[in-house]
């Protein structure tokens, strides 16, 4: 996407359905042991907007070229030096504001944005949008640890 363009645009209605609904799923899966989540405002009751701000898929076959191929390699690498961002993998960005559902005050905010990796963990290079779940997950595990460690609790394994 050029930057002047939103990534809905470049994305089908499925795929920007299918990531928001891995992110809620991501957020839930780490959260559901330390908070209840409830449809309505009420004492005690925190209120979290999460705005996915950036989405960018990265290019499968370049992705996998530029990480085999030895030329392609290498100015991935230098890439990655100078540019912070390897060759052709994806992005995303994200905004949240947690308030007070009674009060309206403002409790945490937060802007991120995570740059994909060239190599995981995970045999995934065949998923365009690895990044930005990749991303989501780290979110919603950070939520998590800072959940934990606003109510003083020990940092979870």
């Amino acid at each position: 996407c050029k930057p002047t363009e939103s990534w809905f645009r470049q994305a089908s209605k499925e795929e920007v359905q299918a990531l928001l609904d891995y992110f809620d799923a991501s957020i839930r899966r780490n959260l559901e042991d330390e908070l209840t989540f409830v449809d309505r405002p009420g004492p005690g009751v925190m209120r979290v907007k999460v705005a996915l701000t950036e989405a960018a898929a990265g290019a499968v076959v370049h992705d996998i070229v530029s990480s085999v191929v030895p030329q392609p390699l290498a100015i991935s690498a230098m890439k990655r030096l100078i540019l912070n961002k390897a060759t052709a993998v994806g992005e995303a960005a994200v905004e949240m504001e947690a308030t007070d559902s009674v009060t309206g005050e403002r409790l945490a905010a937060g802007v991120d944005k995570r740059i994909g990796e060239k190599f995981t963990g995970k045999f995934d290079k065949f998923d365009q949008w690895r990044a930005t779940k990749a991303a989501f997950d780290y979110w919603a595990i950070r939520a998590k640890l800072r959940v934990v460690q606003a109510q003083g609790r020990p940092r979870p394994e």
